[in-house]
């Protein structure tokens, strides 16, 4: 077994009940392996490994109730590769995972450009400055307000 972290999107999710009454939720969890192509500049899918991954008890109800198809989670566990035999005699074998942790992933939003450059941006303020000073009126100086300094480089501004 293979202490594993997994970021990836669900499939399903079902609520079972052992013979002894321990809750146990099964989540199927596809992880996307992509690749920028270089000719179009997107980004591809590759490949998608799935995952089952085994919740227990107050756990499993937990994530019953919060986990949905089409979620985007991060999910951490012990993870070991197992190997059946099919129906038609032929071999398979399963990524199964018992989940210690699933969180969901928090995804900006699709019209939200990210910064260029990563570097540190002035951020706008709300309500412009008055000319005459005021409530309002940032500090000459201030990174955070608008103000006559102006921080562009990729150093963040002064705390």
């Amino acid at each position: 077994m293979a202490f594993t972290t997994v970021v990836g999107n669900v499939g399903g999710v079902e609520l079972k009940f052992t013979p002894q009454g321990k809750a146990v939720c099964e989540v199927s969890v596809a992880e996307n392996h992509n690749r920028k192509n270089e000719q179009t500049g997107q980004w591809e899918t590759e490949s998608t490994t799935w995952r089952r991954v085994a919740f227990w008890e107050n756990q499993a109800e937990a994530v019953a109730e919060q986990v949905q198809k089409g979620d985007r989670v991060i999910v951490t566990g012990d993870e070991k590769l197992r190997e059946y035999e099919r129906q038609d005699g032929s071999k398979g074998a399963s990524l199964e995972m018992r989940g210690r942790h699933i969180g969901k992933v928090v995804m900006p939003l699709s019209n939200k450009q990210p910064q260029s450059q990563g570097g540190w941006q002035q951020p706008q303020s709300a309500v412009p400055p008055t000319a005459g000073g005021g409530w309002n009126a940032a500090p000459a100086g201030d990174p955070w307000g608008g103000g006559a300094t102006s921080n562009q480089g990729d150093t963040p501004p002064p705390f």
